[in-house]
């Protein structure tokens, strides 16, 4: 059950008041149980021990690209911004585009077709498998108030480049597919009133699956095991057999075990806030982690090919199971309060959506 504090924060029986019942991004959770919940369920990870795209952070990957404007009506399509672009600075900036006059935001404005859109553009090839030092893989997350009673913890995991995988074709012969930059995967664990887990929900690429009992979950103790597929990084549930893969615990002090059985350190859990009340200010930035790639926007809205090899949207604005009204099914399924706004932010809906 819960309960009300002082403060019109929401607990779990027991929390503490004072200093640990502060809810500094407004969601009514207080922050040191979004910390808990987030530790309690953090997933150990595997991948191929030859994956080309290992994890990264945000911070990282900035200092390799340059923050752009992509407009499928100019020529050239792309006009620079900015180089060496903080975290923090991501979400401030406005574009008019010569090519009609529209004032772009990239806090809030989102392409839908990545037709208009500021993007980061792709890192350089020898930064594209991702970061060598794996106490610099960061995991981050996102906690909510659900729609049935309980909470929901959302993990992020962020890559510089999405490899993809190369297919053989009658014909045209080898073609690679799914390639593109700044790639980011994630998936729920849905907790009750009591803080029990009930169902795990992973993200595909073009939509959410259907949720999983808890029952069905392949976990150590509470942390569910979550196999990264091979250069798409598409989280499935991880094989009983695991001995040649790369295993990383991703909560605090935790660590990664290479298939050669050394032990490195792994990196920080993350909380990234509400996009109303961001802890990690970069979840308001609505443009894309990777340069616009082959990109077809088809007459009279028929869409062909579209985003097949462009860069994604972030956490808060994924295009993961994205609704028709525009609402963001990856960042916000099943939230308690789906209208959330301050100051203009909407928390499950873009400000403003352009082609």
């Amino acid at each position: 059950m819960l309960v009300a504090n002082a403060a019109n924060t929401l607990a779990a029986p027991g929390a503490e008041s004072g200093v640990d019942a502060v809810d500094k991004d407004g969601d009514g959770i207080v922050d040191t149980e979004e910390a808990s919940l987030a530790t309690r369920f953090a997933p150990v990870r595997f991948f191929p021990r030859d994956e080309p795209n290992t994890p990264t952070n945000v911070d990282d990957f900035l200092t390799g690209t340059m923050l752009m404007f992509y407009d499928a009506r100019c020529s050239p399509h792309s006009a620079s911004i900015a180089a060496a672009v903080k975290a923090d600075q991501l979400a401030g900036f406005q574009y008019t585009s010569p090519c009609g006059g529209q004032i772009y935001e990239s806090g809030g404005t989102r392409s839908r077709h990545k037709q208009h859109s500021f993007y980061l553009s792709d890192v350089a090839q020898d930064r594209q498998a991702g970061n060598p030092e794996s106490a610099r893989w960061t995991t981050y997350y996102h906690v909510y108030p659900n729609d049935s009673g309980g909470v929901t913890i959302q993990y992020w995991f962020f890559y510089a480049f999405n490899t993809g995988k190369s297919v053989k074709l009658p014909i045209i012969g080898r073609v690679e597919l799914g390639f593109h930059g700044g790639d980011w995967e994630g998936f729920h664990v849905i907790v009750d009133g009591a803080r029990v887990p009930i169902a795990l929900r992973l993200l595909g690429h073009t939509d959410l699956q259907e949720p999983r009992p808890w029952s069905q979950v392949s976990k150590e103790g509470d942390h569910p095991r979550i196999l990264s597929d091979w250069g798409t990084h598409t989280s499935e549930m991880a094989p009983s057999d695991t001995a040649t893969l790369i295993r990383q615990e991703t909560w605090p002090s935790g660590h990664v075990q290479w298939p050669d059985g050394h032990f490195a350190s792994s990196g920080a859990l993350v909380n990234l806030g509400e996009k109303t009340r961001p802890f990690q200010t970069f979840v308001r930035y609505s443009g894309l982690w990777g340069s616009p790639g082959f990109n077809f926007y088809g007459i009279g809205g028929v869409v062909a090919l579209e985003n097949f090899s462009s860069g994604y949207w972030g956490p808060a604005y994924n295009e993961t199971g994205m609704k028709s009204d525009g609402f963001i099914s990856a960042w916000c399924d099943g939230i308690a309060d789906p209208g959330r706004a301050l100051n203009g932010t909407r928390e499950c809906y873009p400000t403003r959506e352009s082609d």
